[in-house]
């Protein structure tokens, strides 16, 4: 998911959520489950939830 995402950004220029989801996607690859951090997991992705946020909120007001 995280690297999908990162790629979407990359084409949309979304800087912000590009640069937090390839954080993640970094992260995660080529780690065996028992090496992942759970709390440094959870720090990346609660980066990625809000730059997401912040561009469905910019879309949206796009709209109205």
């Amino acid at each position: 998911f995280a690297h999908t995402l990162k790629g979407v950004c990359q084409n949309l220029n979304f800087r912000k959520l590009s640069e937090s989801s390839s954080l993640l996607t970094e992260y995660l690859r080529n780690k065996d489950t028992s090496e992942i951090d759970k709390i440094r997991c959870e720090e990346l992705l609660q980066q990625v939830t809000e730059d997401y946020q912040t561009v469905v909120d910019a879309v949206r007001s796009l709209s109205e």
